[in-house]
């Protein structure tokens, strides 16, 4: 079955539980508290809209490369270290998804993001599989990664629009 639902909250491999009435039940903490599920906005919208479910500030990627300009030419004495500094800032939605066997969800960024916020999708388009849901690590929690093309840091807040997921049917080759 094809669903969106919040991400729960996970420590040490482990999903975090709610204690009510003095008894345990199935309840989970979410990732983030304020988290949104993703909206169609129209009846026919083939994209759901995913939100900002945690404040966060993306760098602008000027202020790096000029931090490593000398002279007007590109020095990179440790290269580890330009790398993080370069790389993509991770926006959390708090949301997973379920899908079919044959399905994934493409993250698609908003036509409004580059030109008026400076950000851009930093693997193009993203792409979440089936076996992402529920993974250890974050409990498939989505998340957009940006880079800021703009000479100024943008602050991402929650509740902000942060680009559309749009479910797709693909196609295995033959084997033989």
């Amino acid at each position: 079955m094809r669903s969106f639902e919040v991400a729960r909250k996970i420590v040490n491999g482990e999903s975090v539980s709610y204690e009510t009435d003095r008894c345990q039940t199935d309840a989970f903490e979410p990732a983030f508290e304020d988290t949104q599920l993703p909206l169609y906005k129209t009846r026919h919208s083939a994209g759901a809209d995913f939100f900002c479910a945690k404040e966060v500030v993306i760098p602008s990627i000027w202020k790096s490369l000029f931090g490593m300009l000398k002279d007007g030419i590109l020095h990179v004495s440790d290269k580890e270290k330009a790398r993080k500094e370069l790389e993509p800032t991770l926006v959390h939605t708090g949301v997973k998804a379920s899908m079919e066997e044959d399905e994934c969800l493409i993250l698609c960024n908003r036509s409004t993001n580059p030109k008026k916020l400076g950000l851009v999708l930093a693997n193009g388009i993203g792409l979440i599989d089936k076996d992402y849901y529920n993974n250890v690590d974050n409990d498939g929690e989505i998340m957009f990664a940006f880079y800021n093309f703009l000479p100024f840091d943008r602050t991402i807040h929650v509740g902000d629009t942060l680009g559309q997921g749009v479910f797709q049917k693909f196609l295995y080759p033959e084997v033989g």
